[in-house]
């Protein structure tokens, strides 16, 4: 049970649940983004240019995982109360607060480390080994391509 300070009110779970809201929704605008992107893309437009902008698209999903990784310590302090805190600040010293510190700094080496020039690291292979996140790999291989395709034109 939630022990509510301040008329009621968990400062901690209002805080935890509003960034969580808060992250989530910067992720649906930048899904929303997509969708009118999608149904702005014109197939007539030459190959190279619409398999350039689907590609990108697609690539563009990893910043929307970067942005959700930031939740990850939000999710370690919503049940925090006060009482929890003064009732055993050993425990709390000792549990609460390591573990959401290492998750913070999980959640930051996440945030910047979850980039296209990492695609060929084994760990980012493991967690993105899933078949959309596999289409994902090949959008941005075909990207590198056809940046390729361009220079090589140019020259």
């Amino acid at each position: 049970m939630l022990v509510y300070g301040n008329g009621g009110r968990n400062i901690y779970f209002t805080v935890s649940m509003g960034m969580i809201a808060l992250i989530t929704t910067i992720a649906i605008v930048v899904y929303i983004k997509h969708i009118i992107i999608i149904k702005r893309i014109s197939y007539s437009e030459s190959i190279t240019d619409t398999q350039e902008r689907l590609s990108a698209l697609q690539a563009s999903t990893i910043n929307i995982c970067r942005i959700l990784w930031l939740q990850l310590p939000f999710w370690c302090t919503f049940f925090w109360s006060n009482k929890m805190i003064v009732s055993d600040p050993v425990k709390f010293c000792l549990i609460a607060i390591p573990i959401t510190l290492f998750f913070t700094l999980l959640a930051i080496w996440l945030y910047r480390n979850i980039s296209l020039k990492n695609k060929d690291r084994k760990w980012f292979r493991i967690m993105f080994s899933t078949p959309e996140w596999t289409s994902v790999r090949k959008a941005m291989d075909f990207m590198n391509e056809i940046e390729t395709f361009k220079q090589d034109l140019v020259l």
